[in-house]
């Protein structure tokens, strides 16, 4: 599905033949990537089938969100100087690779283009845009701060700080995904903001959850949950206390999951179930 939009939407427009191969590179492999990874991909599937299981005319919004998502990590990559599975085509010129990068994004916000006002009301269109760009300048602000705060900055608060960051940048891109994917299909603005909240704590679970299983491979900088642990725990963090990274995530967890509860109690019994059996499979093995 999304190279099928990618070429869609390039199909009249002239771009140059070189920004032409490396979009086709990079939307093969991040479609792979969308198939493979189904934790994330399949979450707008399965909103929709919640919400309008007949719906196929948010399918640009589909795409678009997911190409976001696969943007946010070749951008990370880049950025953070961490090896890729599929390196930019432009992998000597650092110069042409953030040109790349932000041509993708440009893409990337354009398949919205491909919402019909025929199909959907105009009205929701325009408040999935102005979701859209909230969301992103809130991962860009997240982002900002994870590359540019020294040790200091989170000093004596460090969970505290790395949670801000983990619910501006992955909260916020799945209170996209969530609260996107309610905009187009209702008009119904509590279930919407509803939504948009359940999908910022899936977003934060997904960071906490992914710092943990990839903390042995983490190389970069950044701060991640277990150096947020660490550093808030200063005499040691052992298998006997309560801070170990394992205890931390099933307090959390245990939790969020009954702050979702709670939220959802309004909405109709098979959406209730539906967002909480999405949390169940996708966290509530983890450890």
């Amino acid at each position: 599905m999304l190279t099928k939009y990618v070429s869609q939407r390039l199909l009249n427009i002239g771009i140059l033949p070189e920004l032409k191969y490396a979009f086709d590179q990079m939307t093969t492999y991040d479609q792979m990537r969308a198939i493979k990874q189904s934790h994330w991909s399949l979450v707008i599937p399965t909103l929709r089938q919640l919400l309008d299981r007949n719906n196929t005319m948010i399918d640009p919004f589909v795409a678009a969100w997911l190409l976001m998502y696969a943007y946010l990590i070749r951008l990370d990559h880049l950025q953070d100087g961490d090896p890729a599975e599929d390196p930019l085509p432009t992998i000597n010129q650092p110069n042409a690779q953030y040109n790349l990068v932000f041509s993708y994004y440009v893409l990337v916000d354009s398949i919205l283009d491909e919402l019909s006002p025929e199909q959907i009301p105009v009205v929701r269109i325009l408040r999935l845009r102005r979701l859209w760009s909230d969301m992103m300048l809130q991962m860009a602000s997240g982002q900002q701060r994870d590359l540019t705060a020294s040790k200091s900055a989170y000093q004596g608060n460090s969970l505290e700080y790395y949670e801000q960051i983990a619910q501006a940048k992955t909260g916020a891109t799945f209170a996209l995904a969530f609260g996107g994917t309610a905009l187009l299909l209702t008009d119904d603005m509590q279930l919407v903001e509803t939504l948009t909240v359940v999908g910022n704590i899936y977003g934060m679970l997904s960071q906490y959850s992914d710092d943990l299983l990839d903390a042995s491979e983490q190389s970069n900088a950044t701060l991640t949950l277990p150096e947020a642990l660490r550093m808030a725990h200063p005499n040691g963090i052992s298998a006997t206390t309560d801070h170990t990274p394992e205890t931390f995530w099933s307090h959390v967890y245990a939790n969020y999951y009954a702050h979702v509860q709670e939220l959802v109690k309004h909405l109709p019994v098979e959406i209730q179930q539906g967002l909480l059996q999405m949390f169940e499979q996708t966290f509530g093995s983890k450890y």
